[in-house]
């Protein structure tokens, strides 16, 4: 599992199969499975795939329920009652509030992908990778093509990325989560970015920069010049780290449910392991490969709570900003 998302991308998709069957939020709602006359354990979500025969003794499992709510840690914030709880006082001082000078930017663009106006402009990922970006203010966050992503080092970093799926007005695809930790747009800066790895029909660009960088400016576009003007919003000191309260208990929960719902699914995989009556085969082959798949997304998706709780500490977020 540790080169996954090099596999992901360089051998065709191959967990295409496995993200689609699963989902990425939210699992089926019945797992039914079945023992054939071998003594063969079979399991399917549709209950067309079972043959008449052996639809007498179908089990069922549901896996449409959110899993129960986990108790409160040692030091009374909700999350897994097995996750340390984070280094920090209750009454940790907020420091100081200063305002500061604002800043303004002028950032030249190509204005066109082929006859389709658009604002490209030329991003530089955690100090070291330059890449062409289009401004996409319908965006809610980052998306990137796979082969940046390849080029900062996000399949061999250890620092977490889920396999999702992602929507579109062209339907679902497959995608990875992860975290960018800076970019740069001309003087323009922006951290811990939640970004979103999947393709995209274009070679004019590659990714959109969306409301997670855009919110803490105000944007003009200057046709004229050729040049997007950024100018710096007043810090709020109820934003912590640049986000209000909505930004940050959507993403604790996007990442703190996937984990949960990826645990819960590897426990009910390994149940029917141990409940089998058989241990080779073809069915048994393909449970263990979803156990070991769950595992993993369970893993990483811890990975990237970890990472989120670090940045947390660092702008004093509100303990009740973080429940999932």
């Amino acid at each position: 599992m540790e080169r996954i998302m090099s596999i992901f991308i360089r051998a065709g998709w191959f967990w295409i199969g496995v993200v689609i069957f699963l989902g990425s939020t939210s699992f089926a709602e019945e797992i039914y499975t079945w023992t054939d006359e071998s003594g063969t354990i079979h399991f399917t979500d549709s209950l067309q795939k079972i043959p008449p025969e052996s639809r007498n003794q179908v089990e069922t499992k549901s896996m449409g329920k959110k899993p129960p709510s986990p108790k409160p840690n040692s030091e009374g914030e909700e999350g897994d009652p097995h996750r340390p709880a984070p280094n920090r006082s209750i009454d940790a001082p907020v420091p100081p509030f200063h305002p500061q000078a604002l800043e303004r930017h002028e950032v030249p663009f190509q204005p066109y992908e082929g006859t389709a106006r658009r604002v490209i402009v030329e991003v530089t990922f955690n100090g070291a990778i330059t890449a062409p970006m289009a401004i996409d203010t319908g965006a809610p966050g980052m998306t990137i093509k796979p082969e940046l992503a390849e080029k900062l080092g996000i399949f061999e970093n250890d620092q977490g990325k889920l396999i999702v799926q992602a929507g579109g007005i062209g339907g679902r695809v497959p995608a990875i989560r992860t975290i960018v930790d800076r970019i740069q747009i001309g003087g323009a800066k922006g951290h811990f970015i939640p970004t979103t790895v999947t393709r995209l029909n274009t070679e004019a660009f590659e990714g959109l920069i969306g409301m997670d960088f855009l919110s803490n400016y105000s944007m003009k576009v200057d046709w004229k010049k050729k040049v997007v003007i950024f100018e710096e919003i007043p810090v709020d000191p109820e934003m912590p780290g640049g986000r209000d309260e909505q930004w940050w208990r959507a993403l604790y929960g996007e990442f703190g449910s996937m984990r949960l719902q990826w645990q819960e699914y590897e426990r009910f995989i390994n149940d029917r392991l141990e409940s089998s009556l058989v241990t080779t085969g073809p069915d048994i082959e393909l449970m263990k490969m979803l156990k070991g798949f769950s595992a993993f997304q369970a893993q990483e998706a811890d990975k990237l709570l970890s990472k989120l709780d670090r940045y947390a500490n660092q702008h004093f977020v509100p303990r009740h900003w973080r429940k999932y």
